[in-house]
Formats: C-alpha cells, structure tokens, sequence
C-alpha cells in the first residue's frame, strides 16, 4: 500500500498528489457519517465522498464528473455484491467521466479527470453469464450459434464477441447483437461476415473451440468524448473494492507511446502520463486483513479504443498490490495489453476464467515484445517512438508479477497470448502474509507462480504464451492453438528451468521454442494420457535445441519435424547436450516424410577442410551418448543415440581456438582411437560401427541398443593448447596461458576437480568452470619459451590418485625450436619415408604388428603425429602384417586322419578338442 495523506486542498499520493477541488462551481461533498442518495441525474465538476454516497436499485442513475474521489472512510455504494444487493438487471447506471481539458498547472500529475477510489467502493451489476464457447462450427452467413452454457442474465440488444479461430486469427466481425434466446440458442442481429470453425489437430480431434463473450453490462462507465479527454478510473493507497459486472469503454488515458512523465520537482509536465488506464489498483488494498475482505473484480468488460491506435495501452493494471482477486473479467482492443502486474513484486492475486482479446499494439509479429520498446512504427500515419514503452506489444496478459495465481484464462486473437515476465529487480517490499505490513524485499530469483494451470491461448498473431524469466514452478496444462509463431516460447537469459505439465500445442509454426542460450533445462512430462501431452501439427515441434537437459516423459509428437535440435545450427547443429525420451511417442503425419528427432547433418568431416563452423562445441561432455530413448515406439527396447560424427570410423576433430578447443588433441586419430587413447569423442562416446542401428524417423542419427555407456578411468586430458602452434599468453597480474581440460570417463569414484602440474611443480586444483559442468581451466604461469609439459590426473573424493588417471600433455610457448611432427598412420613404408624425411626426421626402429590392414601399412608411430621432436630425430613406426592362418587342424572337426603329399608320403594324426 502507498502512503496517501488528505490534506485541505489535496491528497498526497506518494510523491504525486491529486487536488482536492472543492472550489469548482458545481460540487457534490458527501460528508463523513453521512448517507447521500444519488439523484438520477446529475453532473458535477467535482464529487468528494467522505461518507456513503448510494445509487438507486430502482431507478436509472447517470452520474456525470468530471473528478470523482472517495476519501479514506468513505463509500461509494452502487451495487453490493453481486449475489447480495447488486443493481438489478432492468436498472440502468451510467458514469460519464466529462470531457475537460486537464489543469495542468493545478493537477501536473494529472491524477484528476478520473475516479479515484481511497476508500471503499461498491460498483456491482446484474450477473449474467461472461463467456463461454460455442459447440460447433459455424459458417460465414449464419444468423444462430449454440453455446456451451446457459446464457445466464443475456437480454436481446446485448452486444456479442465471437472469435476467429484460424491460423493467427485477427478477423473480426462487425458488431454483432443478441436479436433472440432459445434456451442455448442464440439467434444473431446478422448473418456472420466469415467462419468460425471449431480447431482441429491432424486427426481430427476437436482441440479448440470459438469464443463467445457477452459485452454488455448494466453498470456502464464512459468517457464523455473517448477523442477529447479520456477519464480513467484508479483504487490507490487505502482503497479497497468489489466491482462486479460492470462494462469500461473509452477510458484510460496513458497511450502505447514513448512515456512522457511528470518530474516530480515539476520542472517538466508530462504529455504521456504512466499510470492512468482504463482500471488501476495502485499500490491499494487488496486483502484488508482487519475485516477479512478481499478487494476483487468479477464479471466485467474493458474495451480499449480498438485496433491502429495507441489509445487505452492497458485494461486493468495490478500495481503494487496483493492478495486481490481477478475473475471472468474481459479486455478487449487495448494496445498495449488487457491484464496486467506492473512491476513484477505484486504477490497472491488470483487470476481465473478472465478473457482477453483483440489486442494487438506494436508487434511486428516476430522477435520479442520488449524488443520493440525501441522500434519506430507507423500509426495512423504518425511515426510513433516506441522507447520507453514497456508493455505495449498487443499481449493478452503481460503479467511483470508472476507470483500469483493464473488459472482458465484465455487469450484469443492478440500478438501475444500470455507473457509471464519475470525479469527485473524493483525497489520494493512485499507483504508476506496477506493484509500484512511489507517485509519482504523483492528478488526476481525466487519469484514463482503459486499456480499456472489450465490457461489457453487461441490463434494469437505470434506467440500463445511467450514466458520470460519464469523459474522451475510447473506450468500446468497450457492449451496453444493455431498461433503464428510459437505456441509456447520460453525466453530470457537467466539459465532457466521450465517445466511443463501436459501442454497442448496445436498448429504452431514452432511448438515450443526453447534455446540453449536462455535455458538451463527444459522439462515436460505428461500423465500418461497422449491426448492431454502433445504437440501436433506444427512445421516443427521442438525447435533451438530446447535447452542444455532436456526431459521428456509421456508425450505424442505429430508434426513434419518433431524435435529439431539442429533448428539452430550452422553446419552440424546447435544440438541440446543431453535429452531423455522416456515414452515419447511419435505419429507420421499423412503424407509427410517420417523426422521424429532431426541431428545436424549427415556429412562427416574429411580430414583435411576446415573443420565446420558449429553454434556450440560438441566435445564438452564425455560421459557417454547423452540422448537416452526408454521404450521407442511402444516397442519396449530402448536405445541411445548418436550422429554419424560419433561413428568410431569416422576422422577426430582435432582441437583449435574458440569452439574447438575441446575436441581431439591429437591429428590424425579416428573418433574410436580418441575415444580409447583419451575418452573423448564426439557427443560424449564413440560408436562403433557394427553396433549402429538405424531408426524409423531418426534423421541424421543413429542409434545403438541399451541405454548405458561403458566409461574408462576417470581423466583429465588437456585439449588446448597443443604444440601444434605457440600457446597465445594473456596478461592478469603478469602473463599466463590458458589450459583447458575435460573431465572424461566414469563419473562416480573420482573428484570432479581434478590436480595439474605444469613442468612437475608445485600441483594445482583445477575447479574453474569454462563453459559447461565437464569442462575445466586454469592459468599456468609457467610461460618461457619452448615446450612445457602439463600432467594431469583425478583423485578420489578422499584425496588419493585414482590409479589409470595421470596423463601429460605439453604446450609450446614463443617460437618453435622443434619440429612438428606429420602424421603417417595409414600410410605404405615408401610414402611414410617420404613423409618423414620431407619433413626432416628419419625412419626409426621399425615393428611389425598383425593386422587386418594391407600388409606393410603403417600402424602407429612414435612420436606421436602433431607432437613436436628435434629435426633429425627418428621416428618409430609398426607396420601391419597379415594375420596368419590357422593351422588345418583348428578347422577339422574332432576325428582321426591322414595326409598325403604328392610324392605318396603320409601322415596319421588325431584331432581332438575339448
């Protein structure tokens, strides 16, 4: 709650005021203690209501103000509750806010030209039935429609709202009025000017259905002239409130446009004041704890200024206030957004069965909302400088606050369905206890929804739910049908952890959008039921790599692409570190080539191009194949998964600067040679080749049975930098160079931060994360020039050196006084010669080595290829040799026998065998 003070010509609003303007001609004061009956009609330049001012239930009212404030204590009773003493149904009340132009000079924070509630309001009409869904499609032309309930308190004359239900919809239909009621029945003023179509997936299944909302109110607050000066309505400070069935239309004030505030030292008067919407609870009392009220809206309808104008930016702004209730209210044709929290540490309101539609505002229909808080547009031919204009992208709900309760809101035909924003740190406490005082310091980080469930969003422009900063808290059963961009799209760079219970996501151009650059995880598990887990129809399913860990459980994919995770790549793919499929089911869709899980690309490095530009660097965990399949297709077996870079066949990447610093740090080995000589391989393991299986719908993949990798002994092989080329010093309180390491092989026994010594000095614990958790780095100081070995080795979580660990790698530091060292594995012993002496070494001891390679074809070598050695040194080389064959004996059968050479000679022998 703000502090508001009453003074003798004002009311004290924080650090802004409103003038108490008792001096204008025509005044109505209602004193304290005292009931006011309201006359049927009047017009006042100024209201003051310190005790009760009440409205007639028998007769029509229009009050018209041009200010209007209930002081603390007073009250202003027009309605008491909607199943209480409500204004009834065939009684008519009417509040004009009167078109003056605002006093500046007198009002600078412009607070006036409104109704200000600081005390205690009462605004309740007529119950009748919100909003509710028709049953079945309807064609362009129909004049009746059938809906899902009972049309409680509808009257012929009431003004209807039907929905577009297409792809994106922004149709709107002229209006339209109720002409007669037949039970569920409703026969329209006109013939509907195009279809309305219930929402169907691939096969069939009814997911969505057009709305239907009822506009009209018998409590009806207007600006006199909504293109003159538009009143607003605000509850501040002390003020509480029950305001049920009443209909806001022409109202509010502050435009979508670059905010122009008051200073509060007055030097500069604002022409785009914050804060003066169509409805606004500003820093009010939303629970009083004393009488154990709850201030609450139910019922009502706002109605912007409609489409191509930046009039009436917001419908009703929670500011600064908690514990009040928001329930089957309708915002419709605002700007900026219908409902909204403003500044992101209002707590415990409740947000259930509301309705938001037709707001559109500055989205250009991609990127992000806040994006454009800084674009340029057109409006009605005027070039309109969006900057500083938070909330102002056409969102259904914009909802800054997000630890309150959302429940079976539906958003319908706007840029953007639902925006949980939960990003910035305001200067504010909240109360920890409803009614309570403030106590508690606002922190982003630990603000989470105390229930997200059951919210649909249906054919928005762009985005069903676009959901910025918001943490692990589950987001239960959201509905996104039929939007243009993505159905649900988690955002903001926080290493978030989404998590989303039973979404349905219907015809989408992605169904969830969720990078590895904002999220540390995505995680969605369904109940068991395909039919409340799924997302279908959709060009792409899971698009951007969805996350660092990725956890899927019980859900039906039915799209062209069904994850993707090289959505985001370069050549190979920006492809999400780890994902478990554990009964995800995947359904062709007719007529479309089956890509249930889509990798980077089917290419394999040759061995001699540059490597690939990649998004993000394949070679940080290595703890085996970390896309993990339970039971693919309903068929029982499970496998892992890997791309074809992972086949044990295929060339190593070596390691370089940036991305590639973690690959391989040897040339010339193949991917099932790094794999054994380092525990490094692309995607974590390598994959042999007999053991590749191909899956139906895998694309660029493969697969192998089983769901477990067999790790070695816990290493830590240095990558980068090699002797290849001279390490690039750095400079922080003198120079160093930097060395990077991965964590490879099994990952229980050992300490994940593992020991380094640098020319055998004095070891060093290396904890240091550089990109993900398997990798590490540290700065040696060790940094003269010429060659510099580096030992590395795990221990356990004791202290002690896990047997198998300890490794040495070596960098080079200034120029190279030592010659690099070529590669001739695979090479016959005349090209390796050549090789070898090109460039200045000489054939050294030579082995042989059985093998089923060609004969004489070099095996290894020692040095190792890409190492460094003097020039002149000799190299070692193993050739092949072929394997012999095995002796007659071993192919016959258990038996005796006899040999005859050509000169008649023979031999008996027996073969026996066990």
């Amino acid at each position: 709650m703000i502090m508001t003070t009453v003074l003798a010509d004002r009311v004290i609003i924080g650090p802004e005021f409103v003038p108490r303007f008792l001096d204008l001609p025509k005044v109505l004061v209602v004193p304290t203690g005292k009931v006011v009956d309201l006359a049927p009609d009047s017009t006042w330049d100024y209201v003051e209501v310190s005790g009760t001012l009440r409205v007639s239930r028998t007769a029509h009212t229009r009050l018209a103000f041009t200010t209007m404030i209930i002081l603390p204590g007073g009250h202003f009773d027009c309605g008491i509750d909607d199943a209480n003493d409500p204004i009834p149904a065939d009684v008519h009340v009417e509040i004009v806010v009167r078109d003056v132009p605002i006093d500046t000079k007198r009002d600078p924070f412009q607070w006036g030209n409104g109704l200000l509630n600081f005390g205690r309001q009462d605004r309740c009409g007529a119950p009748k039935l919100e909003w509710t869904m028709l049953t079945n499609s309807v064609d362009d032309g129909a004049t009746m429609i059938t809906l899902a309930d009972d049309p409680e308190g509808w009257a012929v004359g009431d003004e209807l709202l039907i929905t577009d239900t297409g792809y994106a919809g922004i149709r709107r239909e002229t209006p339209v009025f109720v002409k007669s009621l037949n039970g569920r029945t409703v026969t329209l003023s006109k013939p509907l000017d195009f279809e309305h179509d219930l929402q169907k997936d691939l096969d069939g299944k009814v997911v969505g259905w057009p709305y239907v909302a009822n506009l009209t109110r018998n409590i009806y607050l207007h600006s006199e002239n909504p293109l003159g000066t538009r009143g607003h309505t605000a509850n501040v400070g002390s003020g509480m409130w029950c305001i049920c069935y009443n209909e806001f239309n022409g109202l509010g004030r502050t435009r979508g446009e670059t905010l122009d505030v008051t200073t509060h030292d007055l030097s500069h008067i604002g022409t785009n004041q914050i804060g003066k919407y169509t409805d606004h609870a500003h820093h009010a009392t939303g629970f009083d704890a004393a009488s154990n009220m709850q201030s609450k809206y139910f019922g009502n309808v706002r109605r912007g200024a409609g489409p191509n104008t930046t009039v009436a930016k917001w419908g009703l702004s929670i500011h600064g206030t908690h514990d009040s209730l928001i329930e089957r209210d309708i915002c419709i044709d605002f700007y900026g957004a219908g409902f909204v929290t403003e500044d992101g540490y209002e707590v415990r309101n409740t947000f259930r069965r509301n309705f938001s539609a037709y707001c559109i505002g500055n989205h250009p229909g991609k990127g992000t909302p806040e994006a454009h808080s800084t674009v340029s547009l057109d409006v009605e031919g005027v070039n309109v400088k969006a900057h500083n204009n938070p909330g102002a992208a056409g969102c259904g709900y914009w909802w800054r606050g997000v630890m309150n309760t959302f429940e079976q809101n539906v958003a319908a035909c706007n840029a953007l369905g639902f925006v949980p924003f939960n990003v910035f740190t305001v200067p504010w406490s909240y109360p920890s206890t409803p009614g309570g005082d403030s106590d508690t310091p606002f922190r982003p980080q630990d603000s989470l929804p105390i229930s997200f469930a059951d919210n649909v969003a249906s054919s928005n422009v762009n985005v069903g739910f676009e959901i910025w900063g918001v943490g692990p808290q589950p987001l239960e059963r959201m509905t996104s049908i039929n939007s243009g961009g993505s159905g649900i799209w988690v955002v903001a760079s926080d290493n978030l952890q989404p998590v989303f219970v039973d979404p349905v996501v219907v015809a989408a151009q992605h169904g969830i959008t969720s990078g590895q650059a904002y999220n540390d995880s995505l995680t969605i598990r369904g109940s068991g039921d395909y039919a409340r887990c799924r997302v279908v129809a959709c060009p792409i399913g899971i698009a951007d790599g969805g996350g660092k860990h990725v956890s899927l459980k019980n859900i039906l994919f039915q799209n062209e692409i069904n994850l993707d995770w090289a959505s985001a790549s370069f050549a190979h793919g920006d492809l999400a570190v780890s994902c478990l499929y554990d009964h995800v089911m995947h359904v062709p869709v007719p007529d479309k080539p089956k890509q249930y899980i889509r990798f980077g690309s089917p290419e394999t490095w040759d061995g001699t191009s540059p490597l690939p530009e990649v998004g993000t660097s394949q070679w940080l965990w290595q703890i085996g194949s970390q896309h993990v399949v339970i039971d693919w297709q309903g068929t029982g077996d499970d496998y892992q998964l890997f791309e074809p870079q992972s086949l044990a066949s295929t060339i190593a990447w070596p390691s370089g600067p940036g991305q590639n610093r973690f690959n391989c740090p040897e040339v010339g080995l193949t991917m099932g040679e790094c794999w054994t000589k380092y525990g490094i391989a692309w995607d974590g393991e390598a994959l042999n080749d007999a053991d590749a299986v191909h899956l139906e719908g895998l694309v660029y993949g493969l697969a192998r049975k089983g769901r477990t990798s067999k790790l070695g002994v816990p290493r830590a092989p240095v990558t980068f930098p090699t002797v290849r080329e001279p390490a690039v010093l750095g400079d922080y309180a003198g120079p160093y160079v930097e060395v990077f390491l991965l964590l490879t092989g099994a990952v229980d026994g050992a300490d994940d931060n593992p020991r380094a010594s640098v020319d055998g000095g004095e070891p060093q614990v290396v904890w240091q994360e550089a990109e993900r958790p398997r990798t590490r780095r540290f700065f040696s100081r060790v940094t003269s020039a010429g060659l510099h070995d580096v030992t590395t080795w795990r221990v356990t979580p004791a202290g002690d050196k896990v047997p198998g660990s300890e490794m040495t790698f070596q960098y080079l530091v200034g120029e190279a006084t030592l010659t690099l060292v070529p590669n001739v594995v695979g090479l016959q012993p005349a090209d390796a010669a050549s090789k070898l002496t090109g460039a200045g070494f000489v054939v050294g001891a030579v082995s042989t080595q059985e093998s089923d390679k060609p004969k004489g074809e070099v095996l290894s070598q020692s040095p190792a290829a890409g190492s460094r050695a003097a020039a002149g040194s000799a190299v070692a080389l193993v050739e092949a040799v072929p394997v012999p064959p095995p002796p007659v004996a071993a192919l016959l059968p258990p038996g005796r026998y006899r040999l005859t050479d050509d000169a008649g000679t023979f031999v008996d022998f027996v073969v026996i065998k066990p």
